[in-house]
């Protein structure tokens, strides 16, 4: 019983996990380009997930699993507002060139191909 009981409680916080990294995953690969009309549901979608990881019991919280979610979750809590600004169209050329200018990186911000991910991992928001 006792088992079942912590077979239960694992499956809650991997399927959220799981669910979680794909949407994320997801979201990584929009085209900064559309990333503006994509942006209200981003910030829903995680405070929806934000909401479930606080809904899961509370010994959860001893597996690293857990403590990995809840950091993925605040820190893209923390960064989409910011690139709800990159995305607005009120950013012109020349905010991207300080941006460009301060990070020392270059930006394809009006590439096709040019993905939130490769601005992610970029580091470019921790600036």
């Amino acid at each position: 019983m006792k088992t079942q009981n912590e077979l239960d409680k694992l499956d809650k916080l991997y399927t959220l996990y799981l669910k979680v990294t794909e949407t994320i995953t997801k979201w990584e690969e929009i085209i900064w380009l559309d990333i503006s009309g994509e942006i209200d549901g981003m910030k829903e979608g995680i405070e929806t997930f934000l909401k479930d990881c606080l809904k899961l019991p509370s010994d959860s919280k001893k597996y690293p699993a857990y403590k990995e979610l809840k950091q993925r979750l605040d820190d893209m809590e923390i960064v989409l507002p910011l690139v709800e600004m990159l995305g607005d169209e009120s950013i012109k050329d020349r905010h991207w060139e300080q941006l460009i200018e301060l990070t020392g990186k270059e930006i394809p911000y009006q590439s096709e191909t040019f993905t939130l991910k490769e601005l992610l991992a970029a580091d470019l928001l921790s600036v």
